[in-house]
């Protein structure tokens, strides 16, 4: 029997809150910017809420397919580019997606950039961008893409026990870019001024995008020109691993130091969801937080890691 011949059973969670409104500068309700998508057999939805949760969920597909997006506040109508690139992505240019490789994620965003220009793009939306984090798992080949700041961590236990946090994406920041140049300050894991969070790369609306520039980490080469608006990581699943998605809501108010802390092997996925949840909750809601976690619980080949 061939491994992509053995289903794949998964474990699902997700949550997403929205900003405190204590924030809001003018006294008018702060909406969330924020959206989440999620195809698995029988799931298949789309959120934008201001608190919503899906508890731990058993699927036994061999496949599924979640994507984060995070309106950029200072562009127009942020919360509809989050939700209509992820209806774009997920509704429009899905079809056949679940039954193909997640190999093709790539070129099913760069079809859904273009065709979010042609469907939202006019007068009152130019200018709106959004940020994305997706990824597809088909039994035991998985695919992470992103764009901007939101982010896919592979989550695998060790040997000693510890839980290792590998992060699959690439922050498309000014402070990511310095420290790709090796310009960082003398210690690279200093606090840095919130400037250097400025996005180099997002999804805007009325911008060209051109859809050749692409950094893989999975080819670990260049295969277009120098902008690189897309990353793509490619590999293989092991059980037992966690890919959390998360929009910069976790991270950038959490902070990475103590997201590492946070997640226990012992603990269910709900409990380390919970875990992420109140550290953001106890943090003060800084941002918008959207967040997936998917857990491999096999029957997988003892060979399939990677």
């Amino acid at each position: 029997m061939v491994l992509n011949d053995i289903p794949t059973g998964f474990r699902i969670a997700a949550y997403q809150h929205a900003i405190y409104q204590r924030h809001s500068t003018n006294g008018k309700r702060l909406r969330m910017q924020d959206a989440l998508a999620l195809q698995a057999d029988s799931h298949d939805f789309i959120w934008q809420a201001q608190s919503r949760a899906l508890p731990s969920t058993l699927l036994t597909g061999g496949s599924v397919w979640a994507s984060v997006a995070d309106g950029v506040s200072s562009s127009p109508c942020a919360a509809l580019a989050s939700l209509s690139f992820l209806e774009v992505l997920h509704h429009v240019v899905e079809e056949a997606a679940l039954k193909g490789l997640p190999e093709t994620l790539p070129q099913r965003v760069r079809t859904a950039v273009q065709e979010w220009q042609f469907r939202y793009r006019n007068e009152r939306t130019e200018g709106a961008s959004t940020t994305l984090a997706s990824i597809h798992i088909v039994h035991d080949q998985v695919c992470a893409v992103n764009c901007g700041d939101s982010r896919v961590w592979r989550l695998r236990r060790q040997r000693s026990g510890e839980i290792e946090w590998l992060q699959l994406s690439l922050d498309h920041t000014v402070w990511q870019q310095i420290l790709q140049e090796e310009l960082e300050p003398e210690e690279a894991g200093m606090e840095h001024a919130s400037i250097y969070d400025g996005l180099l790369h997002c999804l805007t609306l009325g911008e060209s995008t051109d859809p050749e520039p692409i950094w893989d980490a999975g080819l670990t080469q260049h295969t277009g020109a120098s902008e690189e608006w897309l990353h793509v990581w490619r590999g293989r699943v092991a059980q037992g691993d966690v890919y959390l998605l998360a929009t910069d809501g976790l991270h950038g108010t959490v902070g990475d130091a103590r997201l590492s802390t946070l997640w226990r092997g012992e603990a269910s996925l709900d409990e380390n969801i919970s875990h992420l949840k109140q550290a953001y909750l106890y943090a003060g809601r800084l941002d918008d937080c959207s967040m997936i976690a998917i857990e491999i619980i096999g029957p997988l080949s003892a060979s399939c890691g990677c």
